[in-house]
């Protein structure tokens, strides 16, 4: 064992509460069926919302009449345009929202942009009226010429999707986005490091391929729902399961014209996310109807309505990439198009923070990435777990599986050999460091026993073959995050922190770093709920940034509750304060052997009766500058983190079926505070990518997705899951992270995709350059590569 992995061992022996496996602190309310999802919130008198929504795909917008609507029986009313322009007049609300640029209304005002656009909300006493009642509303269109992908949307004679928009400035590192009138090009970011025509024309060999991707859907167990209520007094309330509250709070509080105090966000248990109800989805329409309606209203979407809600962006990737005849590369040329659908959402944030990824975790000398956003009309696009890395990573990685094929290399020591270590340098210029990307690789492959030879199938129509990928993401940055310790006068901890569980463990997480700080046991910590008007501020629960940012913000909150306790004591035995201790779940001080529990130290402060000592933590990261025109920065991220994934697979040559056989996945995660609990992020995020490689994917025809149900859109099940998983922890301390730790809930999720379709590769030759890897795609490949 080398001399830092013993210090490491070593230290991890010394802790009582992290590197260790607990018992999740929510578990048994999830078991037993107690734990209160959205949909489970009872409110007195609750009117219901259903949405009428666009029927085509880009139109003007003739008129809506809702007469026929009304005169159905417990409809209480409709709400549509006109009660929006006359909202405006009255309180000078703002209809537009979202997170990057200011693009979307909360209903469709002079056009529609896609076939589910919302039109107009009903809102009625009984959810299946309110259904009926939609099929009701009469709705007149213009129909316009409209864009189905990018390569529509950027042609000279392309419909203008949005003649104008305007920049949100809600991020500091967006500052380029500029808004813009008559272009479907929401963005675009440009990266440029050395010089890359130079590189391309010295190469002795020149790759130029096209990778895409499909629009998938989120997937979680549970579909949108949210409740508001307008109160008398002024105060809007929503209870909504958002992986973003505080950004809700603010974006209501905006669209209203009304301070952001009056604005409560609760969060109760969210039933799954990965993105899908980041930032702000039915609440402005929920906090609408509430509004004009002066009652607790309540919308619940079905499955259906999520794929018309938001999605992952598809993307049309080419690179084109110059190497020497030891498979050294030169230079990589990378043209990454995402499609945003109708509106940007946080589109240009992928675009710019995932984009300067694209020529992947490699050493090259020259590199040139154009990283476009697009306006298309389909439902639009945001967040989804690994936030448009996977994409890029599908496409690098299939690329660099071909350059090692044709210049007979070993793949997996050409990628230890370009990959980055510690210190190498970014495209950026900024140096990259708490490297464990090679650690990573050098994992799957102890795992997968990758010196012995494979053996293959007894069915002659069944090629197996395997392969190795790899894959790295920035940490979101800036951000910052707000933490609250309150220690009750019997010892006992309540953290208050706007972190979202959504089933990645986060109170659980928190609550370990409690114990710690503090030497407690974990049932003497509770980790409230998410509330904007009791919880700090916190940025998002997203981007794999939780552990490491409110992790740390709860470290100082505990840390200035100590603070504090060492002044009740050295006040109350006469010594001072820099000679007390805390540790153990005691205050203590050795000269004189004077000790009291925490409990006691509260009630030495506030007296017998008890009361609250409050330890207060705010941690935040700070930003960079990128030159506008070449992307060159003094900083990007606080940290990265890599992931590897090897496959086998069987794949039929008669029918185009893959059969995933075996799945090894590790992620560099700094340290792992709880083991166990990571490896199980580690899996889910592979599961989830293995049914976006075999068989998701939104189909489209003339803006109509054609699958938009679970009969049609396949997601994977516990069938669908190989017999051998691995799921592997690599750890390269971050100095800054709490006892090193950095982010897991993305990284399972980076590799997955290019290293079936790699495999796909070593077992036929069929190089197939788009997800997912369905039968059709893996068989016209298989031929194709035959007739070669």
């Amino acid at each position: 064992m080398s001399k830092s992995l013993q210090k490491q061992s070593e230290r991890k022996k010394a802790y009582s509460s992290v590197s260790k496996h607990v018992e999740r602190i929510d578990g048994k309310e999830k078991v037993d069926g107690t734990v209160e999802y959205g949909d489970d919130l009872v409110f007195p008198d609750v009117k219901h919302v259903k949405l009428c929504r666009a029927t085509i795909p880009h139109g003007k917008l003739v008129d809506v009449d809702p007469s026929a609507a009304l005169e159905l029986p417990g409809v209480r009313r409709v709400i549509t345009r006109k009660d929006i322009y006359e909202l405006q007049d009255e309180i000078g609300y703002n209809p537009y929202y979202g997170p990057a640029i200011k693009d979307q209304p909360v209903l469709a005002l002079d056009k529609v942009h896609y076939i589910g656009d919302p039109v107009a909300a009903v809102i009625a006493d009984e959810r299946d009226i309110a259904e009926e009642a939609i099929d009701l509303i009469d709705v007149t269109y213009d129909e316009m010429d409209f864009c189905e992908d990018v390569d529509d949307a950027l042609a000279d004679d392309a419909p203008i999707i949005h003649e104008e928009f305007e920049a949100a400035d809600t991020f500091p590192d967006l500052e380029q986005v500029e808004g813009g009138r008559d272009t479907n090009e929401a963005f675009q970011f440009n990266l440029r490091y050395g010089d890359v025509d130079a590189a391309l024309e010295e190469a002795a060999h020149v790759f130029e391929n096209t990778y895409r991707s499909p629009p998938v859907q989120h997937m979680p167990f549970e579909p949108f729902v949210a409740t508001a209520r307008a109160n008398q007094d002024g105060t809007m309330e929503i209870w909504t399961p958002n992986q973003s509250p505080h950004f809700v709070r603010n974006e209501i509080a905006s669209m209203f014209n009304m301070p952001q105090s009056k604005v409560r966000v609760r969060v109760p248990q969210v039933g799954g996310s990965y993105g899908m109800k980041l930032y702000a989805k039915t609440e402005p329409i929920i906090a609408l109807c509430a509004y004009l309606t002066d009652e607790t209203v309540k919308l619940k979407m079905d499955i259906e309505e999520s794929f018309s809600t938001i999605t992952r962006h598809g993307t049309k990737i080419v690179l084109k990439t110059g190497v020497a005849d030891d498979g050294t590369i030169l230079g990589r040329k990378c043209d990454v198009y995402y499609d945003t659908g109708a509106y940007a959402e946080i589109g240009p944030r992928i675009t710019k923070k995932s984009g300067y990824t694209a020529a992947g975790p490699y050493e090259i000398e020259n590199v040139s990435i154009d990283s476009h956003c697009v306006y298309t009309n389909k439902p639009p696009a945001g967040a989804f777990r690994g936030f448009g890395v996977p994409q890029l990573v599908t496409a690098y990685e299939a690329q660099m599986e071909t350059i090692a094929v044709e210049l007979g290399l070993d793949p997996t020591e050409y990628r230890k050999r370009l990959g980055y270590k510690e210190g190498s340098t970014h495209p950026t210029s900024v140096p990259v460091k708490s490297v464990g990307l090679v650690e990573c690789i050098e994992a799957v492959e102890e795992a997968m026993e990758w010196d012995k030879p494979l053996e293959q199938p007894d069915d002659p129509a069944l090629k197996r073959g395997r392969a190795i990928a790899c894959g790295y993401k920035a940490c979101i940055t800036p951000s910052s995050s707000g933490a609250l310790v309150i220690v009750s006068g019997d010892g006992s901890v309540t953290v208050h922190s706007s972190s979202v569980e959504i089933g990645q463990g986060v109170k659980t997480t928190l609550a370990q770093l409690v114990c710690e700080g503090f030497g407690i046991d974990i049932d003497y910590v509770d980790v409230a709920q998410p509330d904007t008007a009791t919880s700090p501020f916190d940025t998002i629960t997203a981007g794999s940034r939780t552990t490491f940012h409110m992790g740390n913000a709860v470290m100082r909150a505990v840390d200035d509750a100590k603070d504090q306790m060492r002044g009740i004591a050295a006040r109350t035995w006469g010594v001072a304060a820099n000679e007390i201790t805390v540790e153990d779940g005691v205050v203590s001080h050795a000269d004189s052997g004077n000790e009291m529990s925490l409990g006691d130290a509260v009630k030495a402060e506030f007296g017998k009766a008890g009361g609250t000592l409050l330890g207060r933590g705010y941690f935040t990261t700070e930003g960079g500058h990128h030159d506008p025109e070449t992307g060159q920065a003094d900083k990007v991220t606080v940290f990265w983190f890599f992931g590897a994934t090897g496959a086998v697979v069987d794949v039929d040559t008669e029918t185009g079926k893959v059969y995933v056989r075996e799945l090894q996945n590790a992620a560099d995660v700094g340290q792992a505070i709880d083991p166990d609990r990571v490896r199980g992020q580690i899996l889910g995020g592979a599961a989830h990518a293995l049914g976006q490689s075999l068989h998701e994917e939104m189909v489209f025809d003339y803006g109509q997705q054609t699958n938009q149900q679970l009969l049609d859109y396949k997601v994977p099940s516990f069938r669908d899951m190989p017999e051998k998983v691995g799921n592997h922890i690599v750890e390269v301390d971050h100095p800054d992270g709490p006892y090193g730790a950095k982010g897991v809930g993305e990284t399972g999720s980076f590799a997955v995709s290019p290293a079936i379709g790699n495999a796909i590769l070593n077992a036929t030759g069929a190089d197939v350059k788009a997800i997912p890897y369905t039968p059709e795609r893996v068989l016209d490949a298989v031929q194709e590569a035959e007739d070669q």
